[in-house]
């Protein structure tokens, strides 16, 4: 979970530091890290 958290933070730095383009299709597949991150999280518990 904590490696894939990270993903996050590379997305954020990505964005204002280096202005990355696509920041759209970037972000959907963000969402869809982020949806699998809770479905390990409820099947966890």
């Amino acid at each position: 979970m904590v490696r894939r958290g990270s993903v996050i933070v590379s997305f954020m730095l990505g964005a204002l530091l280096f202005h990355e383009k696509n920041l759209k299709a970037k972000a959907l597949d963000l969402a869809l890290v982020l949806a699998g991150m809770v479905f390990l999280w409820i099947g966890s518990r």
